[in-house]
Formats: structure tokens, sequence, C-alpha cells
């Protein structure tokens, strides 16, 4: 029987080293096998899944489990306990999203074929690069952990010469391993009488694995403290209240947790001072960038451009950060940009237009690109996003020239 990676996590705490789940093949028919771990504190409760979906729970630290076939199959245990067991699983069931990108594929034609090699775009949606290759003929293979996103593979047949195929065909992979953070987190108004401080923000944008938010701060200085939650905010709201009489500089951060109580590890937060009444802002955004345009560049970049309008400013623009699409249609990706130009230096507020222009990462040739932009400040604050273009990538090589000839000639006019 082949095993696959096995790999395991405490509920709230950190991963069980690979190394310290034991898998013993009993080698019956129908396969069976003893699954065994390290206890992680008295009266826990193990909830094990095989191949991603709950197969048992137990107070034990083993358990036989029953396969449904020969071949390669994953282990996780996750702790719930200390606890008694749980009269309903359906939030076990669901509450483990993949982190690993699984590919299957029908084998090659030929029968020179001596492994297959895998290539992705790291979620980045640009050209894609070598990321592993099976070991001999297999037909599925399976990635490391993966970051949340969207991700594009290829699979390219190599023959025993070690001539590659780069296959036509791509597929798209979706890792939502923790929720989504939420984002523009606001504070809308502060209650002197009451030393009651009002947030907004906006939700995540996959809310059905959503169970809520925690709220955290830096009572006043320093760093956020996101060991200790100062609020919990249900699923399906926008906005919360905070008691806040002390002064300082304080910073107040959200994040989303899911039905596993994991968390997102974005950092979502707004700063102000105290020092009296009423509250001061300290961290306002720059102005909506305008006139975005994007022009295909060399090697399968873009050339991107904008106008920064600094008159009216609130805070000063100190760069302008690019986002775009995946060139198949879906949203547009926020929280990595393609591309980064800097607003010159100039006067906060005065009436000007600076023009900023960036490359982009290289992208899919021939997919159409939906571009969007922001102007951040020096904190790394940013406006709101500005109207999108689009724009059509062109990877294509021009053809070569042929029939090239050289003579020598005299020429004189």
């Amino acid at each position: 029987m082949k095993w696959g990676r096995k790999w395991g996590n405490i509920w709230g705490s950190d991963a069980i080293p690979d190394n310290k789940i034991k898998i013993t093949d009993m080698e019956n028919s129908p396969p069976e096998a003893i699954v065994s771990w390290p206890e992680q504190g008295t009266n826990s409760l193990y909830h094990v899944y095989v191949d991603g979906k709950l197969y048992s729970q137990t107070t034990a630290t083993s358990i036989l489990v029953q396969l449904p076939s020969y071949g390669r199959h994953w282990f996780q245990i996750i702790v719930g306990g200390p606890a008694s067991y749980d009269e309903n699983l359906s939030a076990f069931a669901t509450a483990i999203p993949g982190g690993r990108a699984k590919l299957t594929w029908d084998e090659s034609g030929s029968t020179d074929i001596k492994y297959y090699a895998i290539y992705y775009d790291a979620g980045l949606g640009g050209a894609l690069s070598y990321l592993g290759e099976t070991k001999g003929l297999e037909t599925e293979w399976i990635s490391e952990e993966l970051s949340n996103g969207t991700y594009i593979f290829r699979v390219d047949p190599v023959d025993r010469a070690e001539n590659r195929k780069q296959s036509s065909s791509t597929t798209t992979v979706t890792i939502a391993k923790y929720p989504n953070p939420p984002s523009g987190l606001e504070i809308e108004s502060y209650d002197e009488d009451h030393d009651l401080a009002t947030f907004s923000f906006v939700e995540s944008e996959m809310p059905p694995t959503i169970s809520g938010y925690h709220v955290y701060h830096n009572s006043g200085s320093g760093y956020i403290d996101y060991s200790t939650v100062q609020k919990n905010v249900a699923s399906g709201e926008n906005g919360f209240t905070l008691e806040i009489s002390t002064s300082g500089k304080w910073a107040v951060g959200i994040r989303s947790y899911n039905s596993s109580y994991e968390e997102d590890n974005v950092d979502v937060f707004v700063e102000f001072e105290l020092s009296g009444s009423p509250i001061d802002l300290l961290d306002e955004q720059p102005n909506i960038p305008g006139s975005l345009d994007a022009i295909p560049s060399s090697g399968g970049t873009f050339e991107l451009q904008c106008s920064y309008l600094a008159s009216e400013e609130k805070a000063k623009a100190t760069a302008i950060n690019f986002y775009a699409d995946n060139g198949l249609g879906g949203e547009i990706n926020y929280t990595s940009a393609v591309a980064s130009g800097t607003v010159e230096d100039h006067t906060m507020g005065e009436n000007s237009i600076i023009k900023v222009s960036a490359i982009s990462v290289a992208m899919v040739d021939g997919r159409t690109y939906t571009f969007s932009c922001k102007a951040s400040s020096a904190t790394g604050r940013e406006s709101d996003e500005s109207e999108t273009t689009t724009g059509i990538c062109d990877a294509t090589v021009p053809d070569d020239i042929s029939n090239l000839a050289g003579e020598a000639v005299n020429y004189d006019e």
C-alpha cells in the first residue's frame, strides 16, 4: 500500500509535525491502517480526517481506519477538546477546507513517458513556473500546503530522452484554507459622554465561510495585542462599539474566523489619537486615482498608467498600487498588487495632477485582464479603488525573419 503525506494540526495552536503522526499498514483486504499520535492534553477530543473528510472522533490517541481503496491517502488530526463527544458533527465535517491542490489527469498516449512535470502560476496570474514532478507514471499529484488564492496548474509529459511536451491544458484550483479578511475598518464617531467609539467595516467576500469577527486593540500604545479578544462581532454585522477612555495613540484591528475558530492573518486596522475629546484621526485616506490605462508591454507585462489629483487631499499619497483579476473573469485581487508606482513628492492638497506609471508582473498570454488601482499613504492606508480598465496580454514572440544574407557594397551618393 502506498501512503501519501501525513499531516495534522492542533485546533488553535501549531501544527503537529509530520513525524508525530504514525501510520501502520495492517496489510489486510479491504485495506486498513492504524493511525496514532501523541496525546495533546487530558480529555482532548480528536477529530480524524481521511482524504479531507471527517472519518471519526475519539478521546484515544489511535484509531483503526478502514480505507476505501488501496493507493495514496491523507490523514489529519484536529484537537477539539477537552470536551465530550459532539452530538452534531456537521460543523467539523466542513471546518477544514482544502489547503492543498490535488491534480489528476489521463496518461499520455506515448509509450516512452518517464514522468510528468507540474507547473503553476504561484497564484499570481502570471507566467507558469516549474513546481515539481511525479514519481514515474503516476497520474495524480498533490501539492504542499498553499496560501489562500486561485492557482493555475499545467502538467507536461516528459519522455526518457527528457523531451517535454508543453500541455495545452490548464486547470484552476481555489484554496480557501482560512476565512477571507474583512476590509475598510473605519472609526465613525466618538460619544464623549459615554467614552464609546463606533466603528464600521466591510464584511468578508465569502460570508458563508465566516462565523464572526474578533476585535483587538493596543490599549492606547504600541502594537495591537492579538492574544486578547476585545469584542466578538457576529457574521452579517458591519459595525461595533468599544469603550475607549484612556488617552493615547490607539490602534484597533479586526480579523474574521470560521467554525473552527481559525482566523485570517491579514492586518486590517485603524489608528487614531485620544488626547481628551473628541478623537483626532491620524490615518485618513488619500484621493482615488483616475484615468487608468493598461498598455501591453514586452514579456507578457503591462505598462499601467494613472493620474493622481492632489487637490483636497486629506492624506498625502506616496504610491499607487495597481491590482488585477486572474484574466478569467474573476474578482480583482486587492490583497496582492501586480505593480506599484511612486507618487512624486508634492505639497499636500496642492492643485496639481501627478502622472504615475509602473510595469506589471508577467501575465498569461491571450487573457483579458481587468485592472484597478488605489493610492497609498506613507502609513500604508489606501484609498478606495479607481474605476477599472481592461487589457489583453500579448506575450507572443514575433515570427523569425528568414533568408538573411549579407554582401559588401560600394555606396557613394
